[in-house]
């Protein structure tokens, strides 16, 4: 995910929008052979942010759940 940021960074994008803009002049227009790669390089964005999402939400999950055995523990406790 940092790689794709610090890549972003590096060539001063700001949205996917321009990004896609800049893909294009690089490849010098919207043949089929581009469209095809854009589409293999949205897919490929869209399964590396949902893996970041996954991995965010397990994590949210394991901390929500210390939190509440550690609620329990408390309670137990008094």
């Amino acid at each position: 995910m940092m790689l794709v940021g610090g890549g972003m960074f590096a060539m001063d994008v700001c949205s996917l929008e321009e990004l896609r803009g800049r893909v294009h002049e690089g490849m010098g227009g919207k043949d089929a052979a581009a469209r095809e790669a854009e589409e293999e390089f949205e897919e490929w964005l869209v399964s590396v942010l949902a893996r970041k999402e996954r991995k965010e939400e397990a994590k949210r999950m394991v901390e929500r759940e210390a939190r509440e055995r550690e609620a329990k523990k408390k309670e137990g406790e008094e």
